[in-house]
């Protein structure tokens, strides 16, 4: 499972080494740490993939994605859970990986014909949508091993300078004979990105041979424009009505002030006119 944490900095002040940490209480050891070296005040970004993997021996049923974040030099946290199915798997049944991310219209995976030394491999052939600078997409590379002896396979991918390429649980793979082994390749495209299709190529070596190659599909959008900030207008808005009080108060205390002035001098008038009639009198 890929976690993808969107944070907003409404304080301030920036911030600086925020750690987000994305964990499945219920599972042992599913967990992944990202830090986000900086986040300015009233900025918007998504961190990186979170990389959590399920466990195969997983029970299906509904768990819960825990989000912390720690800032302000580790002094405030804050924490949102998500909750997440986990369904029975197919992987025992058949070689073909379905990723949560393949389109609607799906294509069956491309099997790359058994080689000399008996090694099957199948990948995603499915194009995914990437957006610059945001989130990004899981392909699947299974490898089965018909031969007799286990078999160490490294997958290496090229032509990404593009995107952001990461495996799990790794680019090294051992497969014993008759087992079936799949590696995730999570993909996001860089915030430059050139708009259009582009492919990555992954090739499959075991040893000093490349038994196989993969070839993934990517079409890349442009990052939408910022929509209309409700948050940020309510706090401009909040601001504008505590000055505005203000305002109204300074009002209220110098016509308070003008007029204890006013009937100050009033007062001073009358007494100064009855003394002059007395020294008259």
């Amino acid at each position: 499972m890929i976690a993808n944490v969107r944070l907003k900095n409404v304080g301030a002040q920036d911030e600086e080494d925020i750690k987000i940490k994305a964990e499945v209480e219920e599972l042992d050891n599913v967990e992944d740490t990202y830090y986000m070296d900086e986040l300015k005040a009233d900025e918007s970004k998504t961190s990186e993939d979170l990389l959590l993997r399920i466990p195969s021996s997983t029970k299906p049923g509904t768990y819960t994605l825990k989000v912390t974040i720690e800032y302000n030099n580790d002094h405030d946290s804050d924490t949102k859970r998500v909750d997440f199915r986990v369904l029975e798997s197919d992987i025992a049944t058949s070689t073909t990986i379905t990723t949560p991310q393949q389109n609607t219209t799906t294509t069956p995976p491309v099997v790359n014909p058994p080689q000399g030394n008996g090694v099957l491999i199948n990948y995603d052939s499915n194009s995914k949508v990437l957006t610059q600078g945001e989130g990004g997409a899981i392909y699947s590379v299974t490898i089965t091993n018909q031969g007799a002896t286990a078999k160490s396979f490294v997958i290496d991918a090229s032509g990404a300078e593009w995107a952001t390429v990461r495996m799990s649980p790794g680019n090294v793979v051992v497969v014993n004979p008759g087992e079936s082994k799949a590696v995730y390749v999570y993909v996001s495209a860089n915030e430059d990105a050139p708009v259009g299709t582009h492919e990555i190529s992954a090739s499959i070596k075991s040893g000093t041979e490349v038994i196989g190659t993969a070839t993934f599909k990517a079409d890349v959008v442009e990052a939408g424009k910022k929509s209309f900030d409700q948050s940020l207008f309510n706090s401009i808005l909040t601001y504008l009505l505590i000055a505005l009080a203000i305002v109204l108060v300074l009002v209220v205390v110098v016509l308070v002030m003008t007029r204890g002035n006013k009937g100050a001098k009033k007062k001073e008038q009358k007494e100064e006119e009855f003394d002059t009639a007395q020294s008259y009198y």
